[in-house]
């Protein structure tokens, strides 16, 4: 069962599998605390922990936006939770 733009179980869809896909991009951030105190990485190692997902995301957009030209909105947005 698809689910029509207008209704409100589509707008709850979209909120829910935003909340997902930003767990995974934030959560390292509200963790590094407690993992820099086990693990004890310097502040070096710790940046480039979080500067590799914000490098990732930088690349990413650009392409995914080009690709709404081209492609449907909803299977660009898929690729990009993905």
């Amino acid at each position: 069962m698809a689910l029509a733009p207008e209704t409100r179980g589509f707008t709850k869809a979209i909120v829910v599998a935003q909340m997902l896909a930003q767990i995974g991009a934030f959560a390292l951030r509200a963790l590094l605390p407690d993992y820099i105190a086990r693990c004890s990485p310097s502040k070096t190692e710790a940046g480039w922990l979080v500067g590799i997902f914000s490098a990732a995301y930088v690349v990413k957009v650009p392409m995914l936006v080009a690709l709404i030209d081209r492609v449907p909105v909803r299977r660009v947005y898929m690729l990009g939770t993905a």
